[in-house]
C-alpha cells in the first residue's frame, strides 16, 4: 500500500472511527435474583444497566441474567409495578466475570421513593477460573503508573514485561478485542542475527520492551486485566500471559479532562558513570594528532622532508568534532493528555482522547516524541443492534514530521552517525453486536493494525552532511548516483564509509561492543518496515439453559510484513553497489475456530473449550542448504541515465513451508468452599508463532558473506502447557488472600544453530542456520493479600491496597555436548547433501545432550534477566480529608542469574550460576483536589524510585565478566566492565533509573 493510502487511512480512522478487529471476549455477565421484603420471588422485574440498552426481566422464579456487559462501573436499576425502584451504584464489572447482584424490593405501599444502595466489590470472585489481576481507571489515575510495563509490574510473577518465565513476545496485548501484539517483535530481541546493527550504530533497545502499538493514552482506559492463567477458548493463544485493555465508552452529558505532567526541570538522569568519563583520552589523541599535523606542515613550509602522511593525518584531524557538552540536553520531559466524552445524541456516544509526549531521555542525543489520538464511539441502531467503532493513531513522527534519536555507545563522540527513526501505529475497528433474544447474541468485528518504523539519516539541505537537527525525508540511496554522493572509500569528505577504513579511535579504552569508538563516517543504513494485520472474527453466544452458556466462533488474520533495508557493512558483494539490499514481503496467515461451554451448577463453574489454530508463514525453504545462493547480475539505474550492472547475491528457495495446525484444549474450574472462599483450577495448551524478525531475517539476501547467520524459515511455534491451582479466601471482612501455584512447560523455547559447510566454488565460507528448539520449565507460587477500602479514625483515613509475594524459577535447556554419533557441521564432502536431499536434520537436535540451567541475565534485558526467584510488590492508596490522596507502588525482586567463569572446576564453567543484587523501587504520588462549581482541579507530585536505590539489571559481558564477578562477590557490584560503559551493545541499560520527580495538574469538567 502506498504512503498516500496510509495517510488517508489514518485520517479516515480518526474522523469516523471505522474499521478494526474482533471480540466478544472480555465482557462480563450480571446474574441474580429479585425477591420481595418477605422473601418471595418477584417475576417480571425489569433489571437494566442504566445508560445502556442492556437489561433483562426476571423469570417466574425471580431470576435474571444480563449478557455481554462491557467492563466498567455502572448503575443497575430494578423496577416493577407495586414496588419501589431500587438502584445499586458503583457496580464494577471486570472482564470475563460473572457478577451476582441480588435485589430485595420494598412494597410501594410503604411509600418509599427510589432506594439507592452502594455496591461493594466482592473480594472473592467465585466465577474466577484462572488467575487474573485487574486495575481500574480509578487505580490508574490515583497510582504513579504511566507505562504498560508499570501496569504489568503490579501483578505477581511479572518482571519488566515478562510474565511467568515467558519472553515478552509470548504475552499478547488486546485492546477492546483487537490483538495489537507485536508479532514482528523488533530485531532487538534477536541480536545474534543482526550484528550489522551494532556496526551501523543503530539503537535497538527503546521501543522493543513491549508492543509499541499499545502505548495509547491511559485516560481512555476503563480497565486493564492481566491474565496469567489459562484463558477461555475465545482468545487466541498466548503462551505466557494476556494483557486485556477495555477502553471507556462515552455516555451521558459531555465531560472532559486536561492533564499536564512535567519532569524535573533539568531533565532526566541515569545511574552509572558519566558517558564521557574518559574524554581526556579523546582530547589527548586530538592534541597529539594536531601537533603532528602542525609539525609536518611546518616542515613542508620550511622545504624539509615531511613524508606522505600529511593528507591522511589532516583528514583524520578533521573528524575530531566532539566538544564538552555537545550532545547533552537538560530539557524536562513533558506530557499532556486531554479527553472529551458524552452523548452526541440519545443513542450515539463517544470518548475521545489526545496525548502529547516529549522527552530528551537520559543519555546524550536521546529524543522521543509521540502524539496519540484515540476515538471510540458506539451507536445503538435499535435496542437490539449496536455498532462500536474504534480508531487509534500513535504518531512517532511519520505524519507530523520529526525524527527521534537514540544513544549508541560506539558513536558517543560522533552521535551524528547514529541513525534516527520515525514511525506510526494505527488501530482501526468496527464491531456489530446483535441481540437476537435475551439469551443469545452474536458479534462480528473487523480490524486492522498497522505499524511502520523507518530508520535512517536525513540531509535537509542536500549538502552531503547529516546534522543532528535535520529531520526531513530519509536518504534512501535508491540509485547508484545517490550512493556516490554520500559514500566513497577514498574521498574521506563523504559522510558515509563503505569499507572499514580508519575512522575509529585507536585507543582501546574506547572499545564499545567489540568496536572502537567512531570519530566520523558511519556506515550507511536505511530501513523501512511496515507490518500490518487485517482480522475478521465472528462470535455467537447462547445461554441455552440456566446451567449452560455456549460460545462458538472463528477468526482469520492476514499479516503483511514489508521490509526494505539498505546498509553498508564491510562492502557489498559488488563494490560498485556500495551497500547490500535486503527486501522481503511475506504474507503469513492465521485461521482459528473455537467452541466453549460455560457450565454453572450451584456455584460450581466449569469453562470447557477447545480451539484449532493454523499458521502459514508464507515462506520458502532453501532449495539446497549446501548451495544457498546464486549471483545475479542486476541493472541499476543512475541519475545520469546510464545503467550500471552490479552483482547481487540472492538466496535460492523453492521448498514451500507447510502450514502448522494446533489443537488447544482449555479448561477452568471454580468451586465454592464457603460464602467467603473458593478454589479454582485451570489447564490450557497454547501455541504462538515465533517472532517474524527471526523467521525472515536475511530471507532473500546473502549479499554479505561476513554475516553468515541465516535463520531457517522452519521455525516452529512456541508451545506451552499451563497448569494452575488457586484458592481465594476472605479470612476477615474486607481482607482476602489469593494463593495459587502454577506450572508451565514450554517447547521450542530456545534457539540453536547448525554450522553448514557449503559446496566449494562460489558459495563462500561456512554459515550458520538457526532454528527454534529446546524447552523450558517455569514454576511458581504466588500469594496475594488484598484489602478493600475502609475508614479509620472516624473517616480521617481511608486505606486500600494489595501486596503480592512470588517464589518462582525458570529452567531452560542448554547444550551439554554431543552424542558421539551426532555432528555439528554438514558438508557435501561427507555426502550430507545427497543423504538429506539438500536439507538439514533439524529434528536431530532433540537427541543432543542437554541440561537444565537458569535463564541468565547479561548485556540485554530484552532477552534475559527475568528469572527472579523472589518477587514482592505492593500498591497502596491512602485517602485523607480535604480531597488529599497519597499512593505508592513498590517492587522488590532478587537479582538475575549469571554463569560463573571464575571457578576452580573447569568442568562447571558456564554451568555454575551466581545471583546479582536485589532490585528495589518505591514510587510515590501525592494529589490534592479542589472542587469548584462542576469543575475539579487536582495538583499532584510523583517521585519515582523515591529512595534513590541503585538497581543493577544487566552487566557488561561482551569483553570479560571477571570484573563483574569479582565486584559482586566483594559486595560492591560494578556492571560497567573494563570499558566503563553504561549500556550494552543493543542500548539496554545496565542500571535502573535514579530518583525522578514529576509535577502536574488535572482539570476535570
Amino acid at each position: 500500500m502506498t504512503q498516500r493510502c496510509y495517510r488517508f487511512l489514518a485520517i479516515v480512522l480518526l474522523a469516523s472511527a471505522a474499521l478494526t478487529q474482533v471480540a466478544v471476549a472480555g465482557n462480563g455477565k450480571i446474574t441474580g435474583a429479585v425477591k420481595s421484603s418477605d422473601g418471595a420471588a418477584v417475576p417480571g422485574v425489569n433489571v437494566v444497566v442504566v445508560g445502556t440498552t442492556l437489561g433483562a426481566a426476571t423469570d417466574p422464579s425471580g431470576n435474571y441474567f444480563i449478557l455481554n456487559v462491557p467492563p466498567g462501573t455502572y448503575r443497575v436499576r430494578a423496577s416493577a409495578v407495586g414496588y419501589a425502584p431500587q438502584v445499586v451504584v458503583g457496580v464494577l464489572i471486570e472482564s470475563d466475570q460473572i457478577l451476582t447482584l441480588d435485589f430485595t424490593l420494598q412494597s410501594e405501599a410503604v411509600g418509599l421513593a427510589e432506594i439507592v444502595i452502594q455496591a461493594e466489590r466482592p473480594l472473592v470472585d467465585r466465577s474466577l477460573t484462572a488467575s487474573k489481576s485487574t486495575i481500574t481507571s480509578d487505580d490508574i489515575s490515583s497510582l504513579p503508573i504511566r507505562t504498560s510495563v508499570g501496569l504489568i509490574a503490579t501483578s505477581a510473577s511479572a518482571y519488566n514485561g515478562f510474565i511467568r518465565g515467558g519472553r515478552i513476545n509470548e504475552t499478547k496485548t488486546i485492546v477492546d478485542g483487537v490483538d495489537v501484539s507485536d508479532q514482528f517483535y523488533t530485531y532487538a530481541g534477536d541480536m545474534a542475527h543482526t550484528p550489522y546493527l551494532v556496526y551501523n550504530s543503530v539503537p535497538r533497545f527503546h521501543g522493543s520492551e513491549l508492543s509499541k502499538i499499545g502505548d495509547f493514552s491511559f485516560n481512555s482506559v476503563e480497565q486493564v486485566s492481566v491474565n496469567t492463567g489459562a484463558v477461555g477458548a475465545e482468545y487466541s493463544s498466548a503462551t505466557a500471559g494476556l494483557v486485556n485493555y477495555a477502553l471507556r465508552e462515552g455516555r451521558g452529558p459531555l465531560t472532559g479532562s486536561i492533564t499536564g505532567r512535567v519532569s524535573q526541570f533539568k531533565g532526566l538522569r541515569y545511574n552509572g558513570p558519566d558517558v564521557y568519563w574518559n574524554d581526556f583520552l579523546y582530547f589527548k589523541e586530538k592534541s597529539d594528532l594536531q601537533y603532528r599535523v602542525d609539525s609536518l606542515r611546518a616542515r613542508r613550509a620550511a622545504g624539509l622532508p615531511f613524508g606522505t602522511t600529511l593528507p591522511a593525518d589532516s583528514a583524520r584531524l578533521g573528524r575530531y568534532t566532539y566538544a564538552n557538552g555537545k550532545y547533552l540536553n537538560e530539557k524536562p520531559t513533558v506530557e499532556f493528555e486531554g479527553s472529551l466524552s458524552g452523548d452526541i445524541m440519545q443513542d450515539w456516544g463517544f470518548f475521545f482522547t489526545g496525548k502529547y509526549f516529549n522527552s530528551y531521555g537520559r543519555l546524550p542525543n536521546e529524543f522521543a516524541r509521540e502524539i496519540g489520538l484515540t476515538l471510540k464511539t458506539q451507536y445503538n441502531i435499535t435496542g437490539d443492534i449496536k455498532v462500536t467503532g474504534l480508531g487509534i493513531l500513535t504518531d512517532r513522527g511519520r505524519f507530523f514530521g520529526w525524527k527521534n534519536r537514540g544513544y549508541q555507545e560506539s558513536a558517543r563522540f560522533y552521535l551524528e552517525g547514529v541513525p534516527k527513526n520515525d514511525g506510526a501505529d494505527i488501530i482501526g475497528s468496527l464491531k456489530l453486536t446483535h441481540i437476537l433474544d435475551p439469551s443469545s447474541f452474536y458479534e462480528v468485528q473487523a480490524s486492522i493494525t498497522s505499524n511502520q518504523t523507518r530508520t535512517g539519516y536525513s540531509d535537509d539541505n542536500g549538502d552531503g552532511f547529516c546534522a543532528l537537527d535535520e529531520d526531513g525525508d530519509f536518504i534512501t540511496l535508491e540509485t547508484l548516483a545517490q550512493a556516490n554522493k554520500y559514500i566513497n572509500n577514498t574521498d574521506l569528505t563523504k559522510f558515509f564509509r563503505n569499507q572499514d577504513e580508519q575512522a575509529s579511535s585507536t585507543s582501546t579504552p574506547f572499545n564499545a561492543g567489540g568496536t572502537t569508538a567512531r570519530l566520523a563516517r558511519p556506515g550507511f543504513f536505511y530501513e523501512n518496515l511496515l507490518y500490518s494485520v487485517f482480522t475478521v472474527k465472528g462470535d455467537y453466544t447462547n445461554q441455552l439453559t440456566a446451567n449452560h452458556r455456549l460460545q462458538v466462533g472463528g477468526q482469520a488474520r492476514f499479516h503483511n510484513v514489508d521490509m526494505l533495508r539498505r546498509a553498508s557493512f564491510l562492502g557489498a558483494v559488488d563494490a560498485k553497489q556500495q551497500y547490500y539490499i535486503e527486501q522481503w514481503n511475506p504474507k503469513p496467515t492465521e485461521f482459528g475456530g473455537y467452541i466453549q461451554d460455560r457450565m454453572e451448577y450451584a456455584g460450581l463453574i466449569i469453562n470447557l473449550g477447545a480451539r484449532v489454530d493454523t499458521w502459514n508463514p508464507d515462506a520458502l525453504e532453501f532449495t539446497n542448504y549446501f548451495a544457498p545462493y546464486r549471483d545475479v547480475q542486476v541493472s541499476v539505474d543512475t541519475l545520469t541515465g546510464v545503467p550500471i550492472t552490479v552483482t547481487q547475491r540472492q538466496t535460492q528457495r523453492s521448498k514451500k513451508v507447510d502450514t502448522y495446525v494446533f489443537l488447544s484444549p482449555r479448561i477452568g474450574v471454580s468451586h465454592p468452599i464457603s460464602d467467603v472462599a473458593a478454589m479454582y483450577f485451570s489447564y490450557s495448551r497454547n501455541s504462538l508463532p515465533p517472532p517474524y524478525s527471526r523467521v525472515y531475517a536475511n530471507y532473500n539476501n546473502f549479499g554479505n558473506t561476513s554475516l553468515p547467520n541465516n535463520p531457517s524459515v522452519l521455525q516452529k511455534p512456541y508451545k506451552s502447557n499451563n497448569y494452575e491451582l488457586g484458592i481465594q479466601w476472605e479470612f476477615v471482612p474486607k481482607f482476602a488472600l489469593n494463593f495459587n501455584a502454577y506450572l508451565r512447560d514450554i517447547e521450542d523455547y530456545g534457539y540453536y544453530s547448525y554450522n553448514v559447510i557449503p559446496r566449494s566454488g562460489p558459495y563462500g565460507t561456512n554459515y550458520y542456520v538457526g532454528f527454534s528448539a529446546g524447552y523450558a520449565d517455569s514454576r511458581g507460587v504466588e500469594v496475594t493479600l488484598e484489602g478493600q477500602r475502609q475508614s479509620f479514625f472516624d473517616g480521617i483515613l481511608t486505606v486500600s491496597g494489595r501486596a503480592t509475594y512470588t517464589y518462582s524459577y525458570i529452567k531452560a535447556s542448554a547444550f551439554a555436548g554431543l552424542d558421539p554419533k551426532m555432528q555439528t557441521s554438514f558438508s557435501t564432502a561427507n555426502g550430507d547433501s545427497a543423504r538429506l536431499a539438500g536439507g538439514l536434520p533439524i529434528d536431530d537436535i532433540n537427541f543432543y545432550n542437554k541440561i537444565q540451567t537458569d535463564v541468565v541475565g547479561g548485556a540485554s534485558t530484552l532477552t534475559g534477566g527475568y528469572d527472579r526467584t523472589h518477587r514482592i510488590t505492593y500498591q497502596l492508596i491512602l485517602g485523607f480529608p480535604e480531597d488529599i490522596v497519597l499512593s505508592s507502588i513498590g517492587t522488590f525482586q532478587s537479582g538475575f542469574f549469571y554463569p560463573k567463569y571464575t571457578t576452580a572446576d573447569a568442568r562447571t564453567i558456564g554451568r555454575e550460576f551466581a545471583e546479582g543484587p536485589w532490585n528495589q523501587q518505591v514510587d510515590l504520588r501525592l494529589e490534592k483536589g479542589f472542587e469548584f462549581e462542576g469543575v475539579r482541579l487536582s495538583v499532584f507530585a510523583e517521585v519515582i524510585n523515591a529512595f534513590n536505590w541503585t538497581n543493577i539489571i544487566g552487566y557488561d559481558n561482551l569483553d570479560t565478566q571477571f570484573l563483574w564477578e569479582k565486584s559482586n562477590a566483594a559486595g560492591s557490584p560494578n556492571p560497567t566492565g573494563p570499558y566503563v560503559r553504561p549500556v550494552g551493545a543493543d542500548g539496554s541499560y545496565f542500571y535502573g533509573f535514579p530518583r525522578e520527580f514529576y509535577f502536574g495538574a488535572r482539570l476535570t469538567f
